[in-house]
Parts: C-alpha cells; structure tokens; sequence
C-alpha cells in the first residue's frame, strides 16, 4: 500500500500489449523506449538497451523520489534477449567469454558473456542500496531459457533436449530467482536464490553457493 508502482521496459510499449496489461494491472506509469528520456540509453548491443543503464535509471529514480514515498518498480530488461548473431550483436561486439569444446557455439557465447555483463551490473546496484537507510527489497529472475545451439545444450545436459523424460525436460522451463532484502531494522543484507515458486528450504542457497556452482 502507498507505493508509487511503475513499470519499466526499454523497448517498444506495444511488446505482448504492455502499454495496456501494466495500466490493468495497477501501474501508474509505464517507461517503455518511447517516453525513456534522453539519458540512460549506453548499449551493449546494437538494439538493446544495457542492464547497466537501466539499473542506473532506477537508482535516479529512487533519489528523486519525495524522501516519505515509497517506491516499486517492475523492470524487464533487454540485454540479453535474443537473437545472438551479429543483426542483434552489431558488428562491434566481441563476446568475452570463450567456451572449450571441439564445437565452437557463439550464441552461447554471447548469452553468457552478456550474463557475466548483468551479473557485474547487479553487483553495482546491490552495492548502492546496501547504503541506504530506507528499507528495501530486490527480486531478480529471469523469464525463460535462451535460444541457443542444440549441440550447447546437449554439452550442459548431457544428451539431447528431444531426448528427456518428461521429468527431466522441466528444467528447460525453470529459472531460479533472486531476493535481497536490505532490513533497516537489523542493518544487514539477507539473500536466497530459489528455483522453487514455494521456496522449499531444500530449494534455498546463498549467492556465494550459486556462484560457485555456476561462475561466469
């Protein structure tokens, strides 16, 4: 209650009909690429706009805000969206992250150098609002899978996406998320990572273990 909710997409509003699921869904404003501004637009691609300067804009907004309002934004980012080749890429970016097998898979490539990008841009944001007074919570998740090459995935699943069990094909449509929540009250960080909607303690782990078990 008494939150100022706005919902943030820095790309076209007509996009699944955000323009008019965000106003139905409660918004009171909705940021898309036609009414963003001038300012916080860096790319790290050709088309879209990156997570870096999107978090930035957040932040903006979070300082300009009247001190006693309280302030929730909704944001889908657009760095990583596919596709991957250079129509997306651009002719001048160079993926960063190099993988090791007899088949070279540059969309994987790319996806995953432009996660390490996300992850290093997340980092600032953490860090911004672990200095805040006021209360805060961040929820970060991702949508769903990337389109890659099938030799990619069946490198990290072991075997072909058309070859699983039911049972194991659910993990292509699972992605896990993210809460940092900064307590005023206690003066420290708590953070869990879940793929679990019920968030089971089985299901539960600190960011230090998923880095270490997924490091980019």
């Amino acid at each position: 209650q008494d939150y100022e909710p706005v919902a943030m997409h820095p790309n076209n509003a007509s996009n699944w009909n955000r323009s008019k699921v965000y106003v139905r869904m409660g918004f009171d404003e909705f940021l898309s690429i036609e009414n963003w501004g001038d300012e916080f637009c860096d790319r790290v691609r050709k088309h879209y706009y990156s997570d870096a300067t999107v978090y930035d804009k957040i932040i903006k907004m979070y300082e300009d805000k009247e001190e006693d309002q309280k302030l929730f934004t909704f944001c889908v980012t657009m760095q990583n969206h596919g596709g991957y080749d250079e129509t997306t890429n651009g002719e001048d970016y160079e993926p960063d992250v190099k993988l090791n097998y007899d088949e070279e898979y540059p969309y994987a490539e790319t996806y995953l150098s432009l996660a390490r990008q996300s992850d290093l841009a997340f980092k600032d944001l953490l860090t911004y609002f672990e200095k805040v007074d006021e209360p805060t919570m961040i929820v970060i998740f991702g949508d769903h899978w990337p389109q890659l090459e099938d030799g990619f995935f069946e490198q990290l699943l072991g075997k072909k996406k058309s070859s699983l069990e039911t049972i194991e094909s659910q993990i292509t449509y699972t992605t896990p998320y993210g809460q940092i929540t900064r307590l005023r009250q206690k003066k420290r960080i708590s953070a869990a990572i879940t793929s679990d909607p019920a968030c089971s303690k089985k299901r539960v782990f600190s960011l230090r273990n998923m880095n270490s078990s997924l490091p980019i």
